[in-house]
């Protein structure tokens, strides 16, 4: 009896991390595409505004971000704690970006600097209308 309980345990468990692991690769899918930002500059200074597009290659997700005419592309993203976390490195910073699709048109993004707090705070982005 016990080791039927046991194995219905395990079979339960399975269930809900197969359906959990569906619907963020589904969360994941919703985000490909254009979005938009605008922020506060934390240095001082203009507005800064910008661009991100995120796109699936070979089962891989990454984001290119354009700010100020630069662009950066991130590693892949990697699910934790509800949101996709990835990198983007350059010969003078590294930098964490993580993002949560907040709704179909809205998507929450931020960024960390290894050791240090980041002086930005969470951006909204929103998807570019075709």
């Amino acid at each position: 009896m016990k080791t039927k309980v046991c194995m219905l345990c395990a079979l339960m468990f399975m269930a809900v991390s197969v359906s959990l692991s569906a619907q963020n690769k589904n969360d994941l899918k919703k985000m490909v595409g254009n979005w938009n930002y605008t922020m506060e500059n934390p240095m001082g200074g203009d507005t800064l505004e910008g661009t991100c597009t995120i796109a699936e290659n070979k089962g891989e997700y990454k984001a290119t971000f354009t700010v100020m005419g630069n662009e950066m592309t991130t590693s892949a993203f990697q699910l934790n704690n509800g949101k996709y976390h990835a990198k983007i490195s350059t010969p003078e910073f590294e930098m964490g970006v993580a993002v949560q699709l907040k709704s179909n048109d809205v998507l929450v993004y931020e960024m960390s600097f290894e050791g240090m707090d980041s002086p930005f705070p969470a951006i909204e982005m929103k998807r570019v209308k075709k």
